[in-house]
């Protein structure tokens, strides 16, 4: 043992023996640095620090994917945990802000999330929309033949007719826009075709119909029908002379009705054919809404077919139920029926019992097609978005 001692403190003497402890010292120095390399912990830091993303699209994080040098870690040390859930009912998550958090041993990075709603409503309008002569605009219900979709909510319909003068015959543009709760909004423009109104028969009335042209776009025709063909239409004008079997057209949008005065209209132009009688004369503006106790008689009075009273006896072989389903004694009875079944849907939505999207298909946001039996009954049709 001491012989070999003593040979290695001679070869360390020597020239080559300091040059082979140096390289031991060097090789020694080189592990323990790659042990504290390999011990030292990285820098966690995130590939994009903000993520905006567009409602309606999903976005899941995952960890390979949002840390920078991601292949430097221990994957087993890297945790993730998210704010992100979807919107109830969707597949995306709603409008709003998240975190996407990343820890790594005691390193801890977030990452900000935004849903934001930046798309335009997508608006479908008819390529023209022909209008009765004499015709009513503040009436007339052109929200019926627009359709816009969004998947944020969307406000009322703005529509300028302001160009329009329903009392000459001619083509006019009428200006709509739409936009959901978030300012996006869409415009388009609408040319509309004032035309006479065409002479009918008593026992037949003038409907308006979409039809699809052969390009694919749409256009609003009114066309003269049988009344007993006419059951299922939305009808426009029933005669050009008399209020007979008056059809007075009501909408409403958000609570708010109006009456439509596309009937009295006509009278007022054929005003000379009752210059003989005083009494019918007095009845010219009959179309407009009646008072609540009045079940109709300013209608029917006009009309000279059907009794003031209105027999509730009296099958309804006339005319058809509207799609509501009802039979009223008044106009204050449909004002009231809207208004119960706005409140009978609002009820389920606050309660959960059914989500939004299913809230604005099934509850209606007015009525249309007012309508009179000659027996005095009153039904109409709800309006959906």
């Amino acid at each position: 043992m001491k012989d070999l001692k003593e040979k290695w403190i001679g070869l360390i003497k020597t020239k080559k023996g300091k040059g082979i402890l140096l390289g031991i010292l060097v090789i020694i120095l080189l592990i323990f640095v790659g042990v504290l390399y390999m011990n030292k912990d990285k820098t966690l830091q995130l590939n994009k620090e903000t993520v905006e993303i567009e409602y309606g699209k999903t976005y899941n994080p995952n960890l390979k994917d949002i840390v920078k040098n991601y292949d430097d870690f221990n994957g087993k040390d890297l945790k993730l945990e998210s704010t992100i859930k979807n919107e109830d009912g969707k597949e995306y998550p709603s409008v709003g802000k998240y975190e996407v958090k990343v820890t790594y041993k005691k390193q801890e990075v977030t990452q900000k999330v935004e849903v934001k709603d930046t798309t335009k409503p997508e608006l479908t309008v008819p390529e023209n929309i022909e209008i009765l002569q004499g015709t009513d605009l503040s009436t007339f219900d052109f929200k019926s033949l627009l359709n816009a979709t969004d998947l944020s909510e969307l406000k009322d319909y703005e529509i300028d007719y302001s160009k329009v003068d329903a009392n000459t015959v001619g083509e006019y543009e009428v200006n709509v826009s739409i936009q959901d709760k978030y300012e996006n909004k869409t415009d388009a423009k609408v040319k509309a075709t004032v035309i006479e109104k065409p002479t009918i028969n008593d026992d037949e009335v003038v409907v308006q119909e979409i039809v699809t042209n052969e390009d694919g776009t749409k256009t609003v025709k009114n066309s003269v029908k049988k009344q007993a063909e006419a059951t299922d239409k939305k009808v426009v004008s029933n005669s050009n002379n008399t209020n007979k079997n008056t059809v007075s057209s009501s909408t409403t949008s958000s609570g708010s009705t109006s009456t439509s005065g596309n009937t009295s209209s006509s009278n007022k132009n054929n005003s000379s054919s009752s210059s003989s009688n005083s009494s019918s004369s007095n009845n010219g503006s009959s179309s407009s809404k009646p008072s609540s106790g009045s079940s109709s008689g300013s209608n029917s009075s006009n009309s000279g077919s059907a009794s003031t009273g209105g027999s509730t006896s009296t099958p309804h072989t006339h005319i058809a139920v509207g799609n509501s389903g009802k039979w009223v004694n008044s106009y204050s009875e449909v004002d009231k029926a809207f208004s119960e079944i706005g409140t009978y849907w609002e009820s389920k939505l606050d309660s959960g019992e059914i989500d939004f999207q299913t809230y604005c298909r099934k509850c209606p946001i007015g009525y249309t097609n007012v309508r009179s039996c000659t027996c005095g009954k009153i039904t109409w049709d709800w309006q959906y978005n």
